[in-house]
């Protein structure tokens, strides 16, 4: 109850946004910074195409070898479709991976097989995030001119560097820790809600712990892969200040892409995130010191433009290409899935 309460407030937040946003506008303004970018947004464009390409790639490693087959551009338009479902329906990335694994499963790949690779890149694009953020800690901390801060940033790094690894360790263990884990608090505290999830906890357990007793150099290969998605994911931020000749570190790029994607992960019951991520768009960019009125407005607009094209180009590629389905899903019960991994 208080998490459907939760979301109404939150829904009810992103509304007041968007108006406050669009209360904001200065529309000429916004035309002159728009005009002087001109066909230069297409950089813009390619450099998200180049972050979508690197996540397709960490999606094609999460592949058992003999499935790699699969055509990449057609891989990538089915992501694309996924995400852009994704983005903007209430279901977020459940409702964006049951596309993927319908798209698929069309394509006669094995089910299993599908629906283990959906899994496996999900786990690493949130590996890989974790990555990303001991990073810019590491390369703030070498740029911190006071000492006290230095210490805490090295504090935080130790804290995620070593969430990283416990996260790894128990994700690739056979011995299902973490479903035993959350079997162990269900019971503790009497919350039946964990069951169900426990449930989940253990098919993607043993996903990751089969795919990496069979094919380590291949997950490696996809968070390596996923990481450098999440760097040209922050590349965006710096090509649109740029052309708006604003100067900006690259290090405040990987904050404001690591701080951004973090809130829209908050509220992806949201459709587009509408008016939160054009807010989280200035927040983020004031803490950079980036904080002139018309500079976050234009970011934002900019960045809706990237997003529109992309989904626009996954719609035609669905109605053109692809049958629209009756209704979807992918057949293949927990069970099935499980003995598959066996």
């Amino acid at each position: 109850m208080f998490g459907k309460r939760l979301k109404y407030v939150i829904i009810a937040l992103a509304v007041m946004f968007l108006i406050l946003f669009i209360k904001a506008l200065d529309l000429r303004l916004l035309y002159t910074q728009l005009m002087s970018m001109g066909w230069r947004i297409w950089a813009v464009i390619c450099v998200s195409g180049m972050a979508y390409f690197f996540g397709t790639l960490g999606w094609y490693y999460s592949f058992a070898p003999q499935f790699r087959k699969i055509n990449l551009g057609k891989l990538f338009m089915v992501r694309m479709v996924g995400e852009s479902l994704a983005v903007s329906n209430p279901g977020g990335v459940v409702g964006g991976d049951a596309l993927k694994i319908w798209l698929l499963n069309k394509s006669k790949i094995n089910k299993s097989e599908v629906l283990r690779s959906v899994l496996i890149s999900r786990v690493l694009t949130i590996i890989s995030f974790l990555v990303m953020a001991f990073i810019m800690i590491l390369m703030y901390n070498f740029f911190a001119a006071q000492k006290i801060a230095s210490i805490v940033l090295l504090v935080l790094a130790c804290f995620i560097g070593s969430l990283i690894v416990m996260m790894i360790y128990l994700l690739i263990s056979r011995k299902m820790y973490i479903q035993k884990l959350f079997s162990w608090i269900s019971k503790l505290w009497r919350w039946n809600s964990l069951d169900k999830l426990s449930d989940e906890i253990n098919t993607i357990n043993l996903a990751i712990a089969s795919y990496y007793k069979m094919y380590k150099r291949a997950l490696l290969i996809g968070l390596v892969l996923f990481i450098i998605h999440w760097i040209f994911g922050a590349l965006e931020f710096y090509v649109i200040l740029y052309l708006l000749e604003v100067p900006i570190r690259l290090v405040d790029t990987l904050f404001l892409e690591f701080g951004t994607s973090f809130i829209r992960s908050l509220v992806a019951f949201v459709p587009g995130q509408v008016g939160i991520e054009e807010y989280s768009n200035k927040y983020f960019l004031g803490v950079v010191n980036v904080k002139d009125e018309g500079v976050w407005i234009t970011v934002s607009i900019v960045r809706r433009i990237r997003q529109l094209f992309w989904i626009g180009l996954s719609v035609f590629y669905y109605l053109v290409f692809i049958k629209k389905p009756k209704s979807i899903s992918n057949n293949l019960t927990k069970l099935e899935y499980e003995n598959s991994l066996h």
